[in-house]
């Protein structure tokens, strides 16, 4: 696995879900959590570039658990941060979504935490 840093948070996005991805086929299950605004503040992600906000976050639960993940636009692999005009992920259509969690508050994130827990002591994540 190769770690690279980059200033642009969009940069990260198919590394990230390719790590995801790398650790569930080693049998390491993953929760996403998102922590914040995820929508209202946008910081600059641009829908028609790039998986945005609780699209993104959706991406990374379907690869926690092996599911299928949404490819990005295509102009997305033409940044460049993204590794010679090469996604690094898996893609393609989804055929469910797995469950998210976010939290703006510290009561959303308790209530996130504890349904994730919840979650993974009735065996419920795949």
């Amino acid at each position: 696995m190769c770690w690279v840093e980059v200033l642009a948070p969009e940069c990260g996005q198919d590394l990230a879900i390719q790590a995801v991805q790398d650790a569930h086929a080693l049998g390491i299950r993953t929760l996403a959590l998102g922590i914040g605004d995820l929508l209202g503040a946008n910081l600059g992600c641009q829908p028609e570039q790039m998986r945005c906000g609780t699209d993104h976050l959706q991406d990374l639960a379907n690869a926690g658990i092996g599911w299928t993940v949404q490819a990005p636009p295509e102009v997305y692999k033409y940044y460049p941060c993204v590794t010679n005009q090469r996604l690094l992920a898996r893609y393609g259509a989804p055929t469910a979504d797995a469950p998210y969690y976010t939290g703006v508050t510290v009561e959303d994130l308790r209530v996130a935490l504890n349904q994730m827990l919840e979650r993974v002591l009735d065996g419920a994540v795949p």
